[in-house]
């Protein structure tokens, strides 16, 4: 893909691969130029407008699964000057969602970040600066990526070296207070909320090996 497509364009592709009514051979066709456009530089910016767009369930899928897997694959794309700007757009992203939202979608968001926390050695103590938006972002949703950046340091799919990941135990080794004062001020002031309670406990799980390495 040589060219970046109109966001029109997209969203045609989209509609194409998503509706019944399209013909076989052009759901393929639609399929496949969605996948080329995701392995392409401007699937960054394209994804970006299609989650601040949220025209529809499809689209906001698509951008969320495609920012996933940039961030997955494709991180030595981004210039180091993009970094912190990629990850204050996320950040307002995820701090739109709600509980209507759908939880594919959460989810992709959050091991989005993630995974941007993991690789972007210049945000130092991610976890922290996380733990400390309780009153910008979703209880829930703050649990959710407090959950998955331990879960996903040693995931095979991940590009981290080995010196990277010993960085990352460290710091969030140092971390485990703040995480640990989020998850107690969680219980207490969610007391009468069973899925937060589920979500704080499964966060806590996903720290002890944190506990265990430090």
């Amino acid at each position: 893909m040589e060219d970046s497509p109109s966001i029109e364009t997209v969203y045609e592709a989209i509609y194409a691969l998503y509706n019944q009514n399209t013909n076989p051979a052009e759901k393929q066709r639609a399929s496949n130029w969605l996948n080329e456009m995701q392995k392409s530089v401007y699937a960054w910016k394209i994804a970006d407008e299609l989650l601040a767009r949220k025209v529809d369930l499809n689209s906001y899928y698509l951008a969320a699964q495609t920012m996933r897997s940039k961030l997955q694959n494709s991180f030595h794309e981004l210039p180091q000057d993009s970094h912190a700007s990629l990850r204050d757009a996320l950040l307002n992203h995820l701090s739109k969602l709600d509980d209507t939202t759908d939880g594919v979608i959460a989810t992709q968001l959050c091991v989005a970040l993630a995974h941007l926390a993991l690789q972007m050695g210049s945000w130092k103590n991610a976890a922290v600066d996380i733990a400390s938006r309780y009153n910008l972002l979703k209880t829930c949703f703050i649990l959710e990526l407090l959950t998955v950046l331990p879960e996903e340091v040693n995931s095979r799919t991940l590009r981290l070296g080995a010196n990277r990941r010993s960085e990352i135990y460290a710091e969030f080794s140092d971390n485990l207070p703040a995480v640990n004062q989020l998850l107690e001020l969680c219980l207490t002031s969610e007391a009468n909320n069973n899925r937060i309670k589920i979500r704080s406990y499964k966060c806590f799980a996903s720290w002890l090996n944190i506990r265990s390495v430090a």
